[in-house]
C-alpha cells in the first residue's frame, strides 16, 4: 500500500501491478482510471500480482519513487503515464491521519498548501511533468 511518511509519500502499491508492464500496456484494460480501477470494481484480472511485498528491502517492488508532500488519494495509470496527487504544505512537520473518516479532519494543518499533479513514466519511474496550483485551506 502507500508507505506515507512525514513530507514525501513513497508510491508502492501501484507499482506491483508493473512488473510486467509491456503485457500490461498492450493489455485492453490496462488503464486505472480512478479509485478501485475501471468501474470502481477493485478488480485486475490475470495480473499475477505478489502476495506480498516489502517497501523497504524492495521485495516484489518494480520501483519506488518519492512524492513531496502528503496525500493518500488513489494513483491513476493511463497508457503509459501514473498520475498521482500531493498536497504541498508551508510547514517542514506538517501530517495527516489515514483512516475512514468523513469530518474534514484528516489534518490540523490551516497553512497555505501547493496542490500538485504528477505524472510518472509507468516502466522507468522517471517524473514527465507536474501542475501545481496554490490554495489556502478553509478554517
Amino acid at each position: 500500500m502507500l508507505a506515507l511518511r512525514s513530507g514525501c509519500v513513497a508510491i508502492a502499491l501501484c507499482l506491483l501491478a508493473l512488473r510486467a508492464p509491456a503485457r500490461l500496456a498492450s493489455a485492453p484494460s490496462a488503464n486505472w482510471p480512478g479509485f478501485r480501477g475501471p468501474s470502481a470494481a477493485g478488480v485486475a484480472d490475470g495480473q499475477q500480482l505478489p502476495e506480498t511485498w516489502d517497501v523497504a528491502s524492495g521485495r516484489n517492488i518494480a520501483w519506488k519513487v518519492e512524492i513531496p508532500g502528503l496525500a493518500h488519494s488513489s494513483p491513476i495509470v493511463w497508457g503509459e503515464r501514473i498520475f498521482v496527487t500531493s498536497a504541498i504544505s508551508s510547514r517542514a512537520d506538517a501530517t495527516f491521519k489515514p483512516g475512514l473518516y468523513g469530518e474534514g479532519t484528516a489534518s490540523e494543518d490551516r497553512t497555505p498548501q501547493k496542490w500538485s499533479v504528477f505524472a510518472l513514466d509507468r516502466k522507468t519511474d522517471h517524473f514527465c511533468g507536474v501542475r501545481s496550483s496554490e490554495a489556502v485551506p478553509s478554517p
